[in-house]
């Protein structure tokens, strides 16, 4: 009764719960996890996996859901897995009790494109066996300190940049790809998340993707050698992405576990931008692999007002933001997920004031490119990494 009097649809009553990621869990421990806006219907397009640690061999994990229904199973489903056995949960099932076989758990929820009428879940996760004094309950990483936005200037080719230049650039690469070079790029915006595009990423999952950091040159394995594969645990499509239009063309990936920034700034985030700024008529760069021969390039470019770009294309919203057409350049095919920046506060830092939303060809001298505005989705981006550790500038 007393489980079931916390597991209450009530706001109110809901339990202090854990956001997607890795957690170690002490005997005796004990932690929640709910569907995302829980007690109200879960949004399409979200994706978030639990990974869940016993402190010890002995430890065993019980998942009990006492509040459960999702809705349609062909699109919404939470897995409960450990290394012997894998079983996935939907529709109104309304309770589940499972104990894992070994000291280790996955819960992995996922939902279609298809908007639920209902869905919800509210789990207790608790841990029995020996208790050990070494490992403190549900313990997180601890995030580390760091200053967003800072160029590593060095010498290089035109439209090469120097290595680690943009420390906060990262490719997205498939998990079973040969080459392993980027379908998509993105940006470090604090110690646990990526931002890139939406449509980089709706068809993807857990297992089919992982976020490189720290790579440079993609034919080079002695060039750099903090490059890192990172798996992820949640992909937040924005609830709003058309998959038509491109409008909220934009997407957050949670990485399995937190980035240690070094000192040296080789790794580290880009700062986000302020909401009461167009960005119009800005000097501003885009960075990405695109269609070089694996080296980052960079492209220097100019903003325009949206009124302008409205009178070049067949119209944009205010969610979007583009760059002026120049001939001969060519420097957003194939950069779709990666970011444009630009410098503030006296130079001293960068800016991400653009998503690439599509494979544009910037070389039609007619025609403007067309990104996504990250200013309109401050609060959006607030909202779902909260709890994660950013980076302020100098």
């Amino acid at each position: 009764m007393e489980a079931r009097a916390l597991l209450t649809k009530q706001a109110g009553n809901v339990p202090a719960t854990k956001p997607c990621g890795r957690y170690v869990l002490q005997p005796g421990g004990v932690m929640y996890v709910k569907s995302m806006k829980y007690p109200q219907r879960y949004p399409r397009h979200y994706m978030c996996r639990w990974v869940l640690k016993g402190a010890t061999d002995a430890t065993r994990i019980t998942v009990a859901c006492d509040d459960f229904i999702l809705g349609d199973c062909r699109t919404s489903s939470l897995t409960i897995a450990d290394q012997f056995y894998s079983r996935s949960f939907c529709g109104n099932v309304r309770k589940i009790k499972k104990t894992s076989l070994s000291s280790n758990l996955r819960l992995i929820f996922k939902t279609g494109q298809v908007t639920e009428k209902t869905g919800r879940f509210l789990c207790r996760i608790s841990a029995s066996g020996v208790m050990t004094p070494t490992v403190a309950p549900a313990t997180e990483i601890p995030p580390s300190a760091c200053k967003c936005g800072i160029v590593n200037r060095g010498s290089t080719v035109a439209g090469e940049v120097a290595i680690h230049e943009y420390p906060w650039q990262v490719g997205l690469v498939s998990s079973s790809s040969s080459n392993n070079k980027p379908f998509c790029g993105g940006s470090i915006i604090s110690t646990e998340w990526i931002l890139t595009a939406a449509h980089c990423v709706q068809a993807e999952s857990f297992a089919s993707m992982r976020v490189v950091i720290g790579e440079h040159n993609w034919n080079d394995t002695t060039e750099t050698t903090i490059a890192q594969r990172r798996a992820i645990v949640q992909i937040m499509v924005h609830p709003d992405f058309d998959s038509t239009t491109l409008n909220s063309d934009l997407a957050l990936v949670k990485l399995a576990s937190p980035i240690n920034f070094p000192i040296d700034n080789i790794i580290a985030p880009v700062c986000l931008p302020s909401t009461n700024n167009l960005y119009s008529n800005v000097k501003a760069t885009i960075t990405g692999w695109g269609l070089s021969q694996g080296v980052l390039r960079e492209f220097n470019v100019t903003t325009m007002t949206n009124s302008e770009c409205s009178t070049l294309t067949n119209g944009i919203n205010a969610n979007e933001i583009c760059i002026r057409p120049e001939t001969g350049k060519d420097p957003c095919q194939g950069n779709s997920g990666g970011p444009m920046i630009t410098a503030t506060n006296a130079g001293r830092n960068m800016i991400q004031i653009g998503v690439m939303s599509s494979d544009y060809d910037c070389s039609r001298a007619s025609s403007p490119g067309v990104l996504t505005r990250v200013n309109n989705y401050l609060a959006w981006i607030q909202q779902m990494t909260t709890g994660t550790a950013s980076c302020p500038p100098v």
